[in-house]
């Protein structure tokens, strides 16, 4: 069973998948800091779901649809579907809309047969949701499992 993801353990459990992430997101946090002079400020962007979502999907697996295939590509993908999965199965409402927004500008179109064939059935039901909410065909293999 897939252990899913709540907000309030979102940034922790993203870090702990994407050590590679640490760094950008306490630069964020510095620079808000910075502009304002409040530390709520980076309380503020370390509790946004919807915006270190974002980055994850951004920096992190982006970047991985579009590499070459191998086995570093292989890992990344497998660890970005493997937590977009528990992120799909959060039992609240609000952190799965914003994966499903995300599906839309990300995981369907060019890079939806790929996505589709590394990602679990939380997140292959999220995907068919958003060509939906979208208005794109849902692709024939994508109803066919």
């Amino acid at each position: 069973m897939t252990e899913p993801i709540a907000s309030r353990t979102f940034l922790g459990e993203m870090l702990e998948s994407f050590p590679e992430m640490r760094e950008p997101v306490e630069e964020k946090v510095r620079a808000a800091v910075e502009l304002t002079g409040d530390p709520e400020d980076g309380d503020t962007v370390r509790t946004d779901v919807y915006g270190r979502l974002w980055d994850l999907f951004n920096d992190v697996l982006r970047p991985a649809l579009a590499a070459e295939q191998g086995p570093e590509r292989s890992e990344v993908l497998r660890r970005s579907f493997s937590f977009l999965e528990r992120v799909a199965a959060s039992p609240e409402p609000v952190v799965r809309e914003f994966l499903g927004g995300l599906t839309g500008d990300y995981l369907i179109g060019e890079d939806g047969p790929v996505s589709y064939a590394h990602a679990g059935p939380e997140v292959r039901a999220v995907m068919v949701r958003a060509c939906e909410d979208w208005g794109m065909p849902v692709p024939a293999d994508w109803t066919s499992s």
